[in-house]
């Protein structure tokens, strides 16, 4: 770490260069004889402290002070004057002076501020560490760190009353134990904390490593009973420590496993794959089924389906990525089902939680049944007032002469999901909605070419919707066996063509 001096005093010059140098020999000291110089050194060299006489020729103390300030520069600055001085080296306060000492300068004076200094800085680069860090874990930078060691991540979930705590910890015990390392919140899931460490030996994963950490606060929180869960998960061990978003995404899986299906116990992340398991047959086949339950409004069945389903996750140990799969499922299937509502009233969608907001699967279990209940008696109140199919059917009696696309009314007339609407038209009509259309037109044209001679084939083509006269005259006769032509022929003698 570097300090600049500047003083056009010699021997005053020397004595704090002395002071300083008697509290840290480690520091490294820059003399600079007036303004000019020290404003080269604060710009070629970047020190983390610069102490400045306020008087010195050519260029005093303030104007140094200002010019460090308006170019950018960062590093902090300590002003020096005599009594008769200070009022005026107060005015340096608006250049963001750190401190102001007195002269003749004495250790009782100098060393609180060298200590306050000493402090902020390593505040300063651990604050720095820790963003590198968190840069590293979310894939936005790459973390430079020495070769040959082996790292390892953890995850480890506790309540927030607790959370600084187990920082404080889990810091003391990276100093202890550990070449390098890191203890930082979770950015993306309150109440989780993510634990980087780096060992020279890769047996200290079996000796002493992040997991007999996590093991130890895990045990103690159950002890302690807290009101949140403890749960922990544990990445493999990495012989390239930059590859901490893999061995991140790994440890926060096998923290959730933990929370939701261990219950106080440490999961390692290399064994995921061997220890649970993943059925996406079963899970397509149940979402099949639990989409059927609420399609129909089947509170009770679905909602048993929901808790059958959390019992069996655990019995047969589905893992974290198979629940995150069906929770994505479940909240997408709601809110379809939300989309029944039109209007204002479709807008109350589930938004996107986190799984280790939950305690337990029950806990789970329980949120989803309460959120299947409230947007099942929703729709059930607004489908008792309005039948929506039936609104449909209107529309397209009323509207068959003109352009009608299903998607199109889904979303800007009944602020529902396209396919929902779909399946419910056929389920409650019998038949798809594209049918109901076509059927609705053909009905209306046989009519014209019954009633109105007048009216061309072409014509009545037009009046029903369709833009392509030989596609009317195909799909005519698709429905009724025959051409309009013909029809017109057996039914009105006079009529044309």
């Amino acid at each position: 770490m570097r300090i600049i001096v500047a003083d056009d005093e010699y021997f005053a010059r020397k004595a704090i260069v002395q002071m300083i140098a008697d509290w840290d020999p480690d520091i490294e000291i820059i003399e600079a004889e007036d303004g000019a110089a020290a404003l080269e050194a604060v710009e070629s060299l970047s020190p983390e402290l610069l102490l400045t006489d306020i008087r010195m020729p050519g260029m005093d103390g303030i104007r140094l002070a200002a010019l460090i300030q308006e170019r950018g520069l960062r590093t902090p600055v300590a002003i020096i004057s005599g009594f008769d001085d200070f009022s005026y080296a107060q005015q340096a306060i608006k250049y963001k002076v750190e401190n102001y000492l007195l002269k003749p300068i004495d250790r009782q004076e100098l060393y609180p501020l060298l200590d306050r200094w000493k402090y902020l800085q390593a505040r300063s680069r651990e604050a720095a560490r820790e963003s590198v860090l968190a840069d590293a874990v979310y894939g936005e930078a790459e973390l430079v760190c020495e070769p040959g060691l082996y790292a390892q991540t953890a995850a480890i979930r506790s309540s927030s009353g607790r959370l600084a705590a187990l920082t404080k910890s889990a810091k003391e015990w990276i100093a202890k134990r550990c070449v390098d390392g890191l203890a930082v919140p979770d950015k993306h899931e309150a109440g989780l904390l993510v634990v980087w460490a780096c060992y020279r030996s890769e047996s200290m994963d079996e000796t002493g490593g992040l997991k007999f950490m996590c093991d130890t606060y895990v045990r103690q929180a159950a002890e302690e009973a807290d009101e949140t869960v403890a749960a922990a998960g544990v990445s493999g061990l990495f012989a390239e420590p930059r590859r901490l978003e893999e061995a991140y995404k790994q440890a926060k899986t096998a923290a959730l496993q933990s929370a939701l299906t261990e219950g106080g116990q440490t999961v390692p992340g290399a064994e995921l794959a061997a220890r649970y398991s993943y059925d996406a047959l079963a899970l397509r086949e149940w979402t099949d089924a639990f989409r059927r339950k609420t399609d129909k409004l089947q509170e009770q069945e679905a909602i048993g389906m929901i808790r059958q389903w959390l019992d069996e996750a655990a019995a047969r140990s589905y893992s974290a990525y198979m629940l995150q799969d069906w929770f994505a499922t479940i909240v997408n299937l709601l809110n379809g089902l939300a989309g029944r509502l039109p209007g204002e009233a479709g807008t109350g969608f589930i938004a996107w939680r986190g799984l280790f907001e939950y305690a337990s699967l029950k806990a789970l279990g329980d949120d989803l049944a309460a959120r299947l209940q409230e947007i099942v008696a929703r729709v059930k109140e607004n489908e008792s007032k309005a039948d929506i199919v039936e609104h449909l059917k209107q529309y397209v009696d009323e509207n068959y002469k003109n352009r009608i696309v299903l998607e199109e009314l889904a979303a800007s007339t009944y602020f529902v999901d396209p396919s929902y609407l779909s399946r419910l038209f056929k389920r409650k009509s019998g038949m798809g909605f594209a049918q109901y259309v076509l059927t609705v037109r053909m009905e209306k044209a046989k009519r014209m070419l019954e009633s109105d001679p007048s009216l061309s084939v072409a014509d009545v083509a037009t009046e029903v919707g369709f833009n392509d006269y030989s596609y009317f005259i195909q799909m005519y006769k698709k429905v009724y066996g025959e051409t309009p032509g013909k029809f017109r022929s057996g039914h009105s003698p006079g009529g044309q063509l």
